[in-house]
């Protein structure tokens, strides 16, 4: 759930930009941050607790509940895996790593290395 003025700080090593409005020009970020699409294609398992980027998270396993076509599936979610690996913050919801498995050995996927929420950002 997002306040009156959601916005996300994307930062490098140089300066720090940020968004008055959260505009999802990357359709991943928008899965990894909302990750209500991939419900409905995974059979979900809990599978413990752990801690990633400095957060809890529950380990899920998702398991494909059909064969997925290209151009309705999640952004998340890549063509031939036969099993997925999630950690979902426990607090917030968000995805903290999302893994593609084939066979049990993992070929994709995206992960959060840092991330905070309800900090004050700087006027700019």
């Amino acid at each position: 759930m997002w306040d009156s003025s959601p916005r996300i700080v994307l930062g490098d090593n140089s300066r720090e930009r940020y968004t008055d409005q959260l505009r999802f020009e990357d359709a991943k970020l928008a899965d990894m941050l909302d990750p209500v699409t991939i419900i409905p294609e995974l059979w979900l398992e809990p599978l413990g607790r752990e801690t990633h980027a400095g957060r809890g998270a529950i380990h899920v396993s998702g398991l494909p509940r059909k064969e997925m076509e290209h151009d309705i599936s999640p952004a998340v979610m890549w063509l031939g895996a036969d099993a997925y690996s999630l950690l979902v913050d426990a607090d917030r919801g968000v995805l903290l790593r999302c893994t593609a498995l084939l066979d049990g050995a993992a070929f994709a996927g995206m992960e959060v290395l840092s991330v905070a929420f309800d900090e004050a950002l700087s006027e700019m």
